[in-house]
Order: C-alpha cells, then sequence, then structure tokens
C-alpha cells in the first residue's frame, strides 16, 4: 500500500497539489491561443506524472496506474491534435477512470498515515481536488450522452447550445470546485436527472470528506502527541 512516510512521497503530494493548483488556474482563464492550449495539456500531463512518482517504489501500483493514466494522457494530446468527436467519449471515460484510481491511491495512503505532518496535509488536499477533477469528467460524460443536461447549455428557446469541448469543460470544471464547496451560485444548474444526482452525490461527498479526513488527522494527531 502507498505509504505518506516513504521517501519517494515526502514531496510527492506537494508537487501534485501545486502542479494541480497551476492545471486549474490556467484551464480557468479565458485565454485563446496555442500556448494556452499547450500549458494546460502539458500540466495536465505532469498531475499524472506526478502521481505515478508517488507509487515509484511499487511495481504494482506503478502498472495499475500506468495502465489507467497513460492512455489518458495520450488521447487528451491526440484529442487536441485531430479534433475528433468520439474522441472526446473516450477522453471523458478514460480521465474518469484514471482520476478515480488516483484518487482511490491517495485516500489508501491517507487512511494508512501514522503522523500528521506535511505529506499528509498536502495529500488530504490532492484528495479533494482529485474528487472536484473526477466530477468534472462525469458530467462532461454526461453532457455528451444527454446535451443539455446543464442549463448553460441550454438557450432560452430550449434547444441545444452548440459549444467547443474545450469551453464546456472550462464551464463544468468551475461548476464542479462550486458543488464540491456547496457554494451553489446558481448560475449553472442541473436539468436531466442524471445530471442532478451526480451534483448531489458530489455536494454530499464534498461535506462527508471534510468532516471523515478532519476527524482521522485529529485522531492521528492525537494518538501522536501521546
Amino acid at each position: 500500500m502507498l505509504r505518506i512516510d516513504h521517501d519517494a512521497t515526502h514531496r510527492g503530494f506537494e508537487i501534485l497539489f501545486y502542479v494541480m493548483i497551476v492545471n486549474f488556474l490556467i484551464t480557468s482563464l479565458d485565454v485563446h491561443g496555442h500556448w494556452n492550449i499547450v500549458l494546460s495539456q502539458a500540466t495536465t500531463t505532469l498531475i499524472f506524472l506526478s502521481a505515478m512518482y508517488l507509487v515509484s517504489h511499487s511495481k504494482r501500483w506503478l502498472l495499475i496506474l500506468g495502465f489507467t493514466t497513460l492512455p489518458a494522457v495520450v488521447n487528451n494530446w491526440l484529442l487536441e491534435l485531430l479534433d475528433l468527436n468520439w474522441l472526446v467519449t473516450i477522453n471523458n471515460l478514460l480521465f474518469v477512470l484514471s482520476h478515480i484510481t488516483v484518487t482511490v491511491f491517495l485516500v489508501g495512503a491517507l487512511a494508512h498515515s501514522t503522523r500528521v505532518n506535511k505529506p499528509t496535509i498536502y495529500a488530504a488536499m490532492c484528495v479533494y481536488l482529485m474528487i472536484a477533477q473526477t466530477f468534472t469528467y462525469l458530467y462532461l460524460s454526461v453532457e455528451a450522452a444527454f446535451p443539455g443536461s446543464f442549463s448553460f447549455m441550454v438557450d432560452d428557446n430550449g434547444f441545444v447550445v452548440e459549444e467547443s469541448y474545450r469551453i464546456i469543460k472550462q464551464t463544468l470544471e468551475y461548476f464542479s470546485y462550486v458543488t464540491l464547496t456547496t457554494l451553489g451560485f446558481g448560475d449553472i444548474a442541473p436539468v436531466r436527472s442524471l445530471a442532478r444526482a451526480l451534483v448531489a452525490l458530489e455536494a454530499v461527498m464534498g461535506q462527508l470528506y471534510l468532516t471523515i479526513v478532519l476527524a482521522r488527522l485529529v485522531a492521528v494527531y492525537l494518538k501522536e502527541s501521546e
């Protein structure tokens, strides 16, 4: 099992956290151009490379993570280069799988942590960000399968709006973070039942995660202080 106190993970969680923050900021900027796309793609790739570095001491987990994340990275670059519609569906599903895999590793690391230290805190924050990213691609999958599942994709006359994949992803990523933190600005809303179910699930998971992780860290800290 992935352990936070392993030498290979000492700075790995910190690196992963900051790479995810940079990636989020880059993809959130309303900037169109070649360099924005390259930076977004590069930081997305770095997220998974950082995750693989975390499990580099375990051949088993490295193989599993490589099997789930490398196809997602390759397909993501192909999507930008070839711009084929069928790659969008594959991209969404691969990213859901890869993000879930990374999240499982991170949760396992937290569950087996015996100390509350800097890597532990960064690991907890990484899980929180990974949950938001996972739901981003779940929302993208739902929107691709059932167009008009979210209000921003439907105009005043009830017709589905045609938007680029990058714009839809940018909007749903913002919506995912707003939902996870239960801010609920109301500018975007789920329309179809499946979308509503996922949104409710993310909101509940966000609150449960904070409660459970806080309790876990306090318990470990108190045990360590004895």
